[in-house]
């Protein structure tokens, strides 16, 4: 009996019962993606991700802040943009460079993400080899997202691996901040297979295990044979035109109301 009257009361004063295993009645269910479930074990809030049970968002470091976001059930969509030399390349790109047909996807991308959702970049480019954040996710952002996009310079290799785990840690990071409500996106555009030691297979293999995060590949000119074309586990979007990658970044958001504002060119 006093168990029982302990776990009302801390439900009760806590105003964010889920983060200690409380059902909030004026919650609804947590939206990941479909076949995902909550639940509680030992108090602690998981995720069945395809059949297995995984904590969802990961706990936060000891001693780190997390600022709950304004909107719980925003939507986020995490890019990373491939600067590799390859992307000056213009197979398959109407004539322009890989690279220019890319940012311009990017850019209309930008204009018809939902205001309200979170949208973020990184970029592997001529400044490093190494995946950098350059905006972080967030929704008053477009206008430093289409400036940071059209600043990206081609001239590095390609660091897969890393890109995924950047991602993936941006969007976790978000996740805390909305308590593990929401949806949530990695986008790679890319065209190149991964540098030795880059094989993006097992982080890949993470995400799907342990969130409901969906990972979406625009394959630029490189067919189906890639290391993020993952059956059952990535949404891989085959690009063998410029229409093609407007029409991938399209598919993103097809479930928005904003969808259809997207002007496909040839």
């Amino acid at each position: 009996m006093k168990r029982y009257t302990i776990l009302i009361l801390v439900c009760a004063l806590c105003p964010f019962g889920w983060i200690l295993g409380c059902q909030r009645e004026d919650l609804p269910a947590n939206n990941p993606a479909p076949k995902n479930t909550v639940s509680v074990t030992e108090g602690i809030p998981t995720v069945a991700i395809q059949n297995q049970v995984a904590l969802w968002p990961p706990p936060a470091p000891a001693g780190e802040t997390v600022v709950i976001a304004d909107d719980l059930f925003a939507d986020n969509y995490y890019v990373v943009l491939d600067g590799s030399g390859s992307m000056t390349g213009s197979n398959c790109s109407g004539g322009k460079s890989k690279t220019v047909v890319a940012k311009e996807a990017l850019v209309e991308f930008a204009d018809v993400v939902p205001p309200s959702a979170n949208l973020g970049l990184a970029v592997f480019d001529q400044r490093g080899s190494e995946v950098e954040e350059r905006v972080a996710l967030g929704v008053a952002n477009r206008d430093l997202f289409r400036q940071k996009v059209k600043e990206s310079k081609t001239d590095s290799g390609t660091p897969l691996h890393n890109a995924v785990v950047r991602g993936y840690k941006a969007l976790i990071a978000q996740a805390r901040r909305q308590l593990g409500y929401g949806a949530y996106n990695l986008v790679i555009v890319t065209d190149g297979e991964p540098d030795g030691g880059q094989d993006p297979t097992s982080a890949v293999k993470n995400i799907v295990e342990n969130s409901p995060v969906v990972v979406t590949t625009i394959g630029f000119c490189i067919g189906k044979d890639h290391a993020l074309n993952q059956p059952g586990k990535t949404v891989y979007k085959e690009a063998n035109n410029p229409a093609q990658v407007r029409e991938g970044l399209a598919a993103v958001l097809a479930e928005s109301a904003q969808f259809s504002s997207i002007t496909v060119k040839k």
